[in-house]
């Protein structure tokens, strides 16, 4: 008797599985097609006026010249404390940049001082291609010094200003 029960309700749960389809489960797969919910929204933007720079070409070149002044003098010391070599050329390329700045707020005829000043920079830098083991760091350290003294005496003048930015 207990068979009969569990055929008669087997049947009964076929019966209604047949009867009712797979209609619920078809509808859960199927995808719907998406509602464009999205508005299309077009900003109105007013144009600012912003005020015109006050920070003056002898400002900027006096504000780049202390950076290269405090890059330089980083550089003195790690050299002085055999840092990475990665840190070495990091504070090379700074120097060289700002180096790259103050071209800009420099007259036509004193840019050529400049170039020359980056290119013996990029000649002392070229010595970290060498091993550390035959790289003299306080040769590079009194190269280094050597141009730099040369780059104040030639530019101080015209890197000073009042103000900085």
């Amino acid at each position: 008797m207990n068979k009969k029960i569990l055929r008669v309700l087997g049947g009964l749960l076929l019966g209604s599985l047949a009867l009712s389809g797979c209609a619920s489960l078809k509808k859960k797969f199927i995808r719907k097609k998406k509602t464009d919910k999205k508005e299309s929204f077009v900003p109105v933007l007013d144009p600012v006026d912003y005020p015109a720079s006050r920070v003056t070409a002898a400002q900027r070149c006096a504000y780049h010249y202390s950076l290269w002044r405090v890059w330089t003098r980083d550089l003195e010391q790690a050299l002085d404390q055999q840092a990475p070599k990665k840190t070495q050329r990091y504070l090379f390329e700074k120097i060289l940049e700002q180096v790259e700045e103050m071209k800009g707020c420099l007259p036509e005829e004193r840019r050529p001082g400049l170039e020359e000043y980056a290119a013996k920079v990029r000649a002392v830098e070229s010595l970290l291609a060498k091993p550390a083991a035959f790289r003299d760091a306080a040769r590079m350290k009194r190269t280094m010094q050597r141009i730099d003294k040369a780059f104040r005496r030639e530019f101080r003048q015209e890197m000073k200003a009042d103000a900085r930015p």
